[in-house]
C-alpha cells in the first residue's frame, strides 16, 4: 500500500484522451510538454495547485472540465479564485505573457490583491512581472 501511495503522489497529473495536464509541475516537466509555443495554466487559490498543459491543446474553460468536473470555471475566475493565463519559456523559467481574465475582470485594487493572493504561483511560473505590468498600466 505504501508503494502505491508513493507512486500516486509521484505522478500527479490528469490525463484525458487527447493530452496531459500537469499538476504543480517542475520546470523540467513543463518543458516536456511545451512544443515551443508555450503553455496554458490555471492556478487554484483554494488548494494552491497549478495545472499546466500545452498551449494549443485546449482553452482554459474546456481543460477545467477535466481538472475539476462540475465546477463553474467562469464563476471561479470572475471571483478571483482562479488565475488563468499563458506562459512562454524565457531563459531558465516560464513567464506569464497574457491573461484575458486580468484584462476583463479586475481594476487596480483587484490586481494588487491578485498579486498577493497568487504569489505562490511564482514557484512554478513567473507571474510577478506580468502582474506588475498590469498594475502599472492601470495606475
Amino acid at each position: 500500500m505504501r508503494l502505491l501511495q508513493y507512486l500516486t503522489e509521484l505522478w500527479a497529473g490528469i490525463k484525458n484522451n487527447r493530452y496531459e495536464i500537469l499538476v504543480n509541475p517542475s520546470k523540467k516537466e513543463i518543458m516536456s510538454i511545451d512544443e515551443g509555443s508555450g503553455v496554458r495554466f490555471t492556478a487554484d487559490s483554494r488548494d494552491k495547485k497549478v495545472y499546466v498543459w500545452e498551449v494549443y491543446m485546449d482553452i482554459h474553460r474546456k481543460a477545467w472540465k477535466y481538472i475539476k468536473p462540475g465546477e463553474d470555471e467562469d464563476k471561479l475566475s470572475r471571483k478571483g479564485i482562479l488565475l488563468e493565463g499563458t506562459a512562454e519559456k524565457e531563459g531558465r523559467e516560464y513567464r506569464m505573457i497574457s491573461s484575458d481574465q486580468l484584462d476583463e475582470y479586475f481594476d487596480l485594487d483587484g490586481l494588487k490583491r491578485f498579486s498577493k493572493k497568487f504569489k505562490w504561483v511564482n514557484s512554478y511560473i513567473n507571474i510577478e512581472d506580468a502582474l506588475s505590468y498590469w498594475i502599472e498600466l492601470n495606475s
